[in-house]
Protein backbone atom coordinates (compact mmCIF):
# COMPACT_ATOMS: atom_id res chain seq x y z
CA UNK A 1 0.00 0.00 0.00
CA UNK A 2 2.81 2.69 0.79
CA UNK A 3 4.13 1.37 -2.59
CA UNK A 4 1.03 2.87 -4.40
CA UNK A 5 0.82 5.74 -2.53
CA UNK A 6 4.33 6.69 -3.73
CA UNK A 7 3.89 5.85 -6.93
CA UNK A 8 1.31 8.33 -7.18
CA UNK A 9 2.60 10.66 -5.78
CA UNK A 10 5.52 10.50 -7.99
CA UNK A 11 2.72 10.48 -10.99
CA UNK A 12 1.44 13.54 -9.62
CA UNK A 13 4.72 15.24 -9.60
CA UNK A 14 5.28 14.18 -12.79
CA UNK A 15 1.68 15.42 -13.96
CA UNK A 16 2.37 18.89 -12.30
CA UNK A 17 5.80 19.29 -13.87
CA UNK A 18 4.65 18.79 -17.09
CA UNK A 19 2.18 21.60 -16.99
CA UNK A 20 5.16 24.15 -15.47
CA UNK A 21 6.02 27.08 -18.36
CA UNK A 22 7.07 25.74 -21.54
CA UNK A 23 11.03 26.28 -22.54
CA UNK A 24 11.49 29.17 -24.68
CA UNK A 25 11.75 28.72 -28.23
CA UNK A 26 15.07 28.95 -29.32
CA UNK A 27 16.08 32.67 -30.64
CA UNK A 28 16.06 32.93 -34.42
CA UNK A 29 19.01 33.75 -36.55
CA UNK A 30 19.11 37.40 -37.13
CA UNK A 31 18.25 38.44 -40.54
CA UNK A 32 20.99 39.12 -43.17
CA UNK A 33 22.59 42.00 -43.32
CA UNK A 34 23.27 44.62 -46.03
CA UNK A 35 26.44 43.63 -48.00
CA UNK A 36 28.44 45.51 -50.22
CA UNK A 37 26.71 46.65 -53.80
CA UNK A 38 29.29 49.65 -55.20
CA UNK A 39 32.83 48.54 -56.01
CA UNK A 40 36.18 50.21 -54.09
CA UNK A 41 36.92 52.36 -57.72
CA UNK A 42 32.90 53.72 -57.53
CA UNK A 43 33.63 54.44 -53.77
CA UNK A 44 36.62 56.31 -54.87
CA UNK A 45 34.78 58.13 -57.33
CA UNK A 46 31.89 59.11 -55.42
CA UNK A 47 32.86 59.75 -52.03
CA UNK A 48 36.77 59.35 -51.67
CA UNK A 49 37.57 61.40 -54.57
CA UNK A 50 34.79 64.76 -54.15
CA UNK A 51 35.84 63.55 -50.11
CA UNK A 52 39.64 64.71 -50.18
CA UNK A 53 39.31 67.75 -52.86
CA UNK A 54 37.16 69.51 -50.06
CA UNK A 55 40.67 69.25 -48.22
CA UNK A 56 42.95 69.72 -51.00
CA UNK A 57 41.01 72.14 -53.28
CA UNK A 58 40.19 74.73 -50.45
CA UNK A 59 38.01 78.15 -51.11
CA UNK A 60 39.81 81.66 -50.39
CA UNK A 61 38.14 81.95 -47.51
CA UNK A 62 39.98 79.54 -45.98
CA UNK A 63 43.45 79.43 -48.12
CA UNK A 64 43.54 83.39 -48.68
CA UNK A 65 41.47 84.57 -45.51
CA UNK A 66 43.19 88.08 -45.75
CA UNK A 67 42.51 87.85 -49.86
CA UNK A 68 40.34 90.99 -51.21
CA UNK A 69 37.80 90.77 -51.66
CA UNK A 70 37.83 89.64 -48.20
CA UNK A 71 34.65 86.65 -47.67
CA UNK A 72 31.38 87.15 -45.67
CA UNK A 73 31.81 85.87 -42.47
CA UNK A 74 28.88 83.67 -43.29
CA UNK A 75 30.42 82.29 -46.31
CA UNK A 76 33.48 81.68 -44.53
CA UNK A 77 31.47 79.51 -42.28
CA UNK A 78 29.48 78.06 -44.64
CA UNK A 79 33.25 77.10 -46.78
CA UNK A 80 34.58 75.42 -42.93
CA UNK A 81 31.64 73.38 -42.85
CA UNK A 82 31.77 72.17 -46.21
CA UNK A 83 35.18 70.72 -45.76
CA UNK A 84 34.00 69.44 -42.06
CA UNK A 85 31.40 67.69 -43.96
CA UNK A 86 33.74 66.38 -46.54
CA UNK A 87 36.22 65.02 -43.71
CA UNK A 88 32.99 63.18 -42.37
CA UNK A 89 32.06 61.76 -45.96
CA UNK A 90 35.86 60.04 -46.41
CA UNK A 91 35.85 58.66 -42.68
CA UNK A 92 32.57 56.77 -43.41
CA UNK A 93 33.64 55.67 -47.13
CA UNK A 94 37.50 54.00 -45.19
CA UNK A 95 34.48 51.68 -43.27
CA UNK A 96 32.62 51.14 -46.39
CA UNK A 97 36.08 50.59 -48.19
CA UNK A 98 37.29 48.14 -45.68
CA UNK A 99 33.96 46.05 -45.24
CA UNK A 100 34.53 42.77 -46.21
CA UNK A 101 33.51 41.64 -49.59
CA UNK A 102 34.20 44.49 -51.01
CA UNK A 103 35.77 44.01 -54.52
CA UNK A 104 37.89 46.79 -56.22
CA UNK A 105 35.77 46.75 -59.74
CA UNK A 106 32.14 45.21 -60.55
CA UNK A 107 32.75 42.13 -62.12
CA UNK A 108 33.03 42.46 -66.29
CA UNK A 109 34.32 46.43 -65.39
CA UNK A 110 38.07 47.31 -66.09
CA UNK A 111 39.74 49.58 -63.56
CA UNK A 112 39.96 53.13 -65.05
CA UNK A 113 43.99 53.01 -65.80
CA UNK A 114 43.69 48.71 -66.32
CA UNK A 115 46.31 47.90 -68.75
CA UNK A 116 48.48 50.73 -68.13
CA UNK A 117 52.22 49.72 -67.21
CA UNK A 118 52.58 49.46 -63.44
CA UNK A 119 48.79 48.85 -62.80
CA UNK A 120 47.75 45.62 -61.53
CA UNK A 121 44.40 44.21 -63.01
CA UNK A 122 41.00 43.96 -61.04
CA UNK A 123 41.34 40.23 -60.13
CA UNK A 124 45.02 40.70 -59.25
CA UNK A 125 44.27 43.81 -56.44
CA UNK A 126 41.46 41.41 -55.47
CA UNK A 127 43.26 38.23 -54.96
CA UNK A 128 46.34 40.92 -53.11
CA UNK A 129 43.66 42.68 -51.22
CA UNK A 130 42.62 38.97 -49.68
CA UNK A 131 45.76 37.72 -49.02
CA UNK A 132 46.77 41.17 -47.43
CA UNK A 133 43.82 42.16 -45.33
CA UNK A 134 45.62 43.04 -42.43
CA UNK A 135 47.87 45.29 -44.35
CA UNK A 136 44.27 46.54 -46.46
CA UNK A 137 42.51 47.67 -43.13
CA UNK A 138 45.92 49.16 -41.86
CA UNK A 139 45.61 51.61 -44.52
CA UNK A 140 41.41 52.42 -44.52
CA UNK A 141 42.31 53.22 -40.58
CA UNK A 142 45.15 55.51 -41.62
CA UNK A 143 42.55 57.16 -44.04
CA UNK A 144 40.07 57.51 -41.49
CA UNK A 145 42.11 58.64 -38.40
CA UNK A 146 43.59 61.19 -40.98
CA UNK A 147 39.99 62.39 -42.40
CA UNK A 148 39.07 62.79 -38.48
CA UNK A 149 41.87 65.04 -38.05
CA UNK A 150 40.84 67.27 -40.77
CA UNK A 151 37.10 67.10 -39.23
CA UNK A 152 38.79 68.75 -36.30
CA UNK A 153 40.82 71.04 -37.78
CA UNK A 154 37.69 72.12 -39.70
CA UNK A 155 35.66 72.36 -36.68
CA UNK A 156 38.69 74.22 -34.71
CA UNK A 157 38.86 76.55 -37.96
CA UNK A 158 42.37 76.07 -37.92
CA UNK A 159 44.23 76.10 -41.11
CA UNK A 160 47.63 75.38 -40.08
CA UNK A 161 46.50 71.90 -38.72
CA UNK A 162 43.96 71.48 -41.46
CA UNK A 163 46.92 71.89 -44.11
CA UNK A 164 49.03 68.97 -42.44
CA UNK A 165 46.37 66.67 -41.70
CA UNK A 166 45.01 66.86 -45.48
CA UNK A 167 48.66 65.91 -46.22
CA UNK A 168 48.00 62.48 -44.27
CA UNK A 169 45.64 62.00 -46.30
CA UNK A 170 47.11 61.80 -49.15
CA UNK A 171 50.16 59.55 -47.72
CA UNK A 172 47.67 57.22 -46.70
CA UNK A 173 45.70 57.30 -50.25
CA UNK A 174 49.23 56.71 -51.89
CA UNK A 175 50.52 54.33 -49.61
CA UNK A 176 47.83 51.87 -50.05
CA UNK A 177 47.57 52.48 -53.77
CA UNK A 178 51.32 51.19 -53.81
CA UNK A 179 50.56 48.09 -52.12
CA UNK A 180 47.50 47.75 -53.52
CA UNK A 181 46.53 49.07 -57.26
CA UNK A 182 50.21 49.89 -58.64
CA UNK A 183 53.00 48.38 -56.48
CA UNK A 184 56.66 48.00 -57.46
CA UNK A 185 57.70 44.83 -59.56
CA UNK A 186 58.37 41.88 -57.57
CA UNK A 187 62.40 41.00 -58.28
CA UNK A 188 63.29 38.26 -60.47
CA UNK A 189 63.85 34.95 -58.68
CA UNK A 190 67.30 34.62 -57.77
CA UNK A 191 67.46 38.98 -58.02
CA UNK A 192 70.35 40.25 -54.96
CA UNK A 193 67.67 42.61 -53.59
CA UNK A 194 70.41 44.17 -50.95
CA UNK A 195 71.63 47.92 -51.23
CA UNK A 196 74.64 48.71 -50.94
Amino acid sequence: MGQGRAIAALGLVLALAGCGPAAPPPPAAPPPGPKPVASIQELMKILIAPGADTVWKLPPSISEPDAKPKATPEQAAADWAKVEAGALTLAEAANLVAQEGRVAAVAGNKLQDEGQEGNLARDQIDARMKSARPDFLKHALALQTAALKVRAAAAAKNPDALLEAGGEIDEACEACHKQFWYPAPEPAPGANTTTK
